[in-house]
């Protein structure tokens, strides 16, 4: 038992793999022990030798022999009695320190995985990926027990990973296994809830006998993989603002040179009715492509802004009736604003157009009809978010424009606030919403969105909150 014991040590000595636990003394024979066997076997060898021998110098009758015998036989049971007994209390003492050991260290590993963030597991290498072994951080990252996971239970973890990432993560198991290494693979799951997850796996192949099992961890890195798409969304906007501005600047300067020649003509004496006319025209075009240029400026944030300390519910107040008009009758404004808002410094004019251009989308999207609804709140920036829009994360003012339309589709929330992109077709120019964008930004908040198809969607924007504040004395509420 001790030398199968330190072969199986040396050989994983060998493979680079030995456990980083000390591991417990083996519970077979020790030095001791094997000394007192020796022993043993040396005194019984003797005794019988020598005791044969002692008994015939002497002529005893039979009855003497026999109880001769008896003694003899007595005496060898009481030394090996004795012997035994040191035996089975030294190698008694052996295992229970031993298994004193191993429950320690079962106590400690239990206590390791405990506290691991995210499941650890031993599995089967089947198509079902069979769960022998899950810690308890399985609840945290899929929603489900462990027991609802192990073995048949009617659910595996295969049934739990993405459709469209499944066969990925198969084809990384498999070649792992091939070239005998770890594996790391990144993919999607759907939890108990129903909500997908992003998950990062880190596991090893392990060869028992003729099976594979595969053993490891899996963490959640959905929060991780969300900052990710933000931060990237994020950069992809400044890349586009730098872009839109620097073209914005070239095409005004071609649009000033138009103008100028244009108002030129049409002062000029050859210019007859028709030419004033056309040049009328070309005049008109130019101003709207002006106004154009002008957005993609407000997007790039390089239009001057005129900030003051402003007072929203006040500034609410005298919109409602030009937003009431702009949603129409078959929408229903509703404004909320709570007591004592902070002032803020923004361009009056400008916050103006971006609650009619969030209002107008809210009306497009609620072609029979619904309810908007505008809320102004003191609100702490969500820590997940702070850090990406560099907003202070003490008290800032929440303007929300919320309303029960058809929602945005997934694969259009990210591009809502690129310049040119609408799904509006031709009615649309696609820069209502990275108007907004930009106004917010240059004020020095930030806006987000939030959407499901079918359920509407909420547009929050931060505004930090000026030093001077001014009270309202009750909650107001104009629907």
């Amino acid at each position: 038992m001790v030398r199968a014991a330190q072969e199986q040590h040396e050989s994983r000595a060998r493979e680079g793999r030995s456990s980083a636990w000390t591991e417990p003394d083996a519970p077979g024979l020790g030095s001791a022990q094997q000394s007192i066997t020796l022993v043993y076997a040396l005194i019984g060898a003797a005794w019988i030798a020598l005791s044969d021998g002692f008994l015939a110098l002497f002529d005893l009758d039979a009855e003497w022999l026999t109880h001769a015998q008896t003694m003899k036989g007595w005496l060898f049971i009481a030394a090996t009695t004795a012997l035994l007994f040191l035996l089975v209390r030294r190698t008694t003492r052996s295992i229970e320190r031993s298994h004193a050991a191993i429950l320690e260290k079962h106590r400690a590993l239990s206590t390791l995985l405990s506290n691991v963030p995210g499941l650890v597991y031993r599995c089967k290498n089947d198509e079902r990926w069979t769960m022998e072994f899950l810690s308890d951080g399985c609840e945290a990252v899929t929603g489900y027990p462990p027991s609802a996971l192990l073995g048949d239970a009617g659910l595996s973890f295969a049934d739990l990973t993405h459709p469209d990432d499944r066969a990925r993560v198969r084809d990384e198991v498999v070649r792992a296994i091939a070239e005998d290494r770890s594996f790391s693979v990144i993919y999607r799951i759907r939890d108990a809830s129903g909500r997908e997850r992003w998950v990062t796996e880190q596991g090893t192949p392990v060869r028992n006998g003729g099976e594979v099992f595969l053993e490891g961890c899996v963490y959640d890195v959905t929060d991780v993989k969300r900052m990710e798409e933000r931060l990237s969304r994020v950069e992809r906007m400044e890349r586009l603002g730098d872009m839109a501005g620097s073209i914005a600047h070239d095409f005004n300067n071609y649009l000033t040179v138009i103008r100028a020649y244009a108002s030129l003509l049409k002062k000029s004496k050859v210019a007859d009715v028709t030419m004033h006319e056309q040049i009328g025209h070309v005049l008109s075009a130019s101003d709207r492509a002006g106004r154009l240029v002008e957005q993609l400026l407000v997007f790039a944030r390089q239009r001057p802004q005129n900030p003051v300390s402003l007072d929203v519910a006040e500034a609410l107040e005298g919109m409602k009736p030009l937003l009431a008009r702009l949603s129409g009758h078959e929408v229903k404004l509703v404004v909320e604003v709570e007591p004592e808002l902070p002032l803020v410094r923004v361009d009056p004019v400008q916050l103006e157009q971006v609650l009619m251009n969030l209002v107008a989308n809210a009306r497009d999207a609620m072609p029979k009809g619904g309810t908007v609804t505008i809320r102004a709140s003191r609100a702490a920036v969500p820590r997940e978010w702070a850090d990406e829009v560099a907003l202070p994360r003490g008290e800032n003012l929440c303007l929300t424009v919320s309303d029960t339309g058809t929602g945005i589709a997934d694969d259009v929330l990210g591009r809502i606030f690129e310049p040119y992109f609408s799904t509006k077709g031709e009615q649309g120019t696609g820069l209502g919403l990275s108007t907004v964008y930009g106004i917010v930004r240059q004020a020095g908040g930030g806006v987000r969105v939030q959407s499901r198809e079918g359920e509407g969607t909420t547009f929050e924007i931060y505004l930090p909150a000026a030093n001077a504040r001014r009270a309202r004395p009750d909650h107001a509420k104009i629907a």
